[in-house]
């Protein structure tokens, strides 16, 4: 279980005081801090006072009171004061949501909840995450749904299913897709060679190798005539027929021509898409707004798209005007109003202002996420924040 270097459970710059002695140190997350001394870990608090002791191969950020703890290959739950929730005797322990964690035990999977009573029993050869209310189960070939309750609402029965999407399911049985609503009953007949979720009221399906859309009560709306369907994304499906991509409208109108060698997804109001080799924006009515005349284009993202013109970066903004002049060797999309950017070999941060925010001094650097961003100098790695203010402890780089 890797839990180093994780900036998706991290919320806001906060950090321990007194904590320059760690090896490396993690952000306050619900009144604690991830510490590491040793290759061993443990928790203290805002002052810096040791609330778990290093005791850990590793631990995992406070979630809902709970934390994983591992050591010597297993793993168990401690609460916020370090008493011992779940022991140190699974092999796995993960996702701890709505005061439910997933274990595993002999390469079988249960749930338990935050007093370590058992939910679901650890029967299980996989549990899915919860969708909303319900979570797919398989046993061997055959899956099903559980509830909250580790009730199984819905047999373990089908080959394969998606989750509940809109009311409905997609299952497999006996090699055709159908689909189910939480009654278990067949709402649309098991004939199809391939379906998916439901998606703003239609799902796409495949009969034959092609491609075309249902509605909810079973009607094929768009006909089955794409070699390829993406799902429907602001009322706009990709579709391919032989090497050309287009888009089509929930009508099964055409809204942009099956003329492009490639197509991104809906962003911010617009599509990329490329043709011999140069990438530019149409909208969502399928109109050209951007012109194909980038090497690379990738998607709009707080307003600005990175875009690439004679092996320089830069950004353009959505009516098509250079922001960002191309000086850069690479740079990636804004987050949180700074974009990472490489310029002789060193990576630094700019703003939409294409000021220099966080100077070039780093041998590498991601994009900011929750307020920091891991970079690497000198064969260390660690977080900065946003004023380019180291506020973890390193961590050695792994030769």
């Amino acid at each position: 279980m890797n839990i180093h270097d994780n900036t998706q459970n991290l919320e806001g710059c906060g950090y321990p005081q007194n904590s320059e002695h760690y090896d490396f140190v993690y952000c306050l997350k619900e009144g604690l801090a991830r510490v590491n001394k040793n290759d061993k870990e443990g928790f203290v608090d805002q002052t810096g006072r040791v609330i778990v002791n290093l005791d850990y191969d590793y631990v995992s950020d406070f979630i809902n009171g709970l934390a994983i703890i591992g050591k010597n290959d297993k793993e168990g739950l401690i609460d916020k004061a370090g008493r011992t929730v779940l022991p140190l005797y699974y092999e796995s322990v993960s996702v701890i949501i709505n005061g439910m964690a997933y274990v595993e035990k002999d390469n079988k999977e249960g749930i338990i909840d935050k007093m370590g009573r058992i939910i679901a029993p650890l029967k299980y050869d996989s549990i899915g995450i919860f969708q909303k209310d319900f979570a797919i189960v398989r046993i061997g070939s055959k899956c099903g749904f559980i509830d909250k309750a580790g009730n199984e609402f819905i047999p373990l029965e089908y080959d394969y299913a998606w989750d509940f999407r809109e009311g409905l399911s997609a299952v497999k049985k006996n090699d055709k897709w159908g689909f189910i609503n939480r009654s278990n009953e067949m709402v649309i007949s098991l004939q199809y060679d391939e379906a998916c979720w439901f998606k703003e009221g239609l799902s796409r399906v495949g009969q034959n190798n092609k491609k075309g859309f249902i509605n909810q009560i079973g009607n094929l709306v768009i006909p089955l005539e794409y070699d390829y369907a993406g799902d429907f994304n602001e009322g706009l499906a990709k579709v391919k027929i032989g090497e050309k991509t287009g888009f089509i409208d929930k009508n099964g109108k055409i809204a942009a021509s099956l003329k492009y060698d490639f197509a991104g997804d809906m962003t911010e109001g617009f599509i990329v898409v490329g043709k011999n080799r140069k990438s530019g924006f149409i909208d969502s009515t399928g109109k050209e707004i951007i012109p194909l005349q980038y090497d690379y284009a990738d998607s709009f993202r707080e307003g600005l798209a990175r875009v690439n013109s004679m092996d320089k970066w830069g950004f353009i903004d959505i009516v098509g005007s250079v922001t960002i002049p191309f000086r850069y060797d690479h740079v990636w999309s804004f987050n949180e109003g700074l974009a990472a950017a490489e310029k002789n070999t060193q990576y630094g941060f700019i703003n939409k202002n294409n000021e220099t925010i966080i100077p070039f001094q780093y041998d590498k650097a991601s994009s900011f996420n929750r307020g920091l961003a891991i970079v690497e100098k000198d064969g260390y790695r660690f977080y900065i924040n946003n004023q380019g203010r180291k506020v973890g402890g390193l961590r050695q780089i792994s030769s």
